[in-house]
């Protein structure tokens, strides 16, 4: 209604993650307004808390073959993370053809999520 541009595109995961009560297919979003990106992965359950890090995921990212350990913010809802970087991570993501997500979910082991970044 006041003129702002915005756009945003998702991208499902490649393979599903078990959650707490049913498999889900995470989602990986990059929504720009204001000149702004914002990026996250709904994983669709919450994740493993962190010690000493209120509201953080701690998560690994890797392009191709360049890994990285990140603490990204927690959504409200605890399904979803944000990227701690968003304009790098969306210039990585132009650049690499695979995405790797790995994160903790409540109560589970470390899992690994593969996004097809070469569109």
């Amino acid at each position: 209604m006041d003129g702002t541009h915005e756009l945003s595109m998702t991208l499902n995961a490649e393979n599903e993650v078990e959650g707490y009560i049913e498999a889900y297919r995470p989602s990986l979003t990059i929504r720009c307004a204001k000149h702004r990106p914002v990026v996250y992965v709904d994983t669709g359950g919450p994740f493993e808390t962190v010690y000493g890090e209120y509201d953080k995921a701690r998560v690994r990212v890797k392009f191709d073959e360049s890994a990285a350990s990140q603490l990204w913010q927690e959504s409200t809802d605890s399904k979803a993370a944000f990227a701690s970087s968003p304009e790098r991570l969306v210039k990585q993501l132009s650049e690499s053809t695979v995405f790797r997500f790995e994160f903790t979910p409540f109560q589970k082991r470390e899992t690994v999520v593969t996004f097809d970044s070469s569109c």
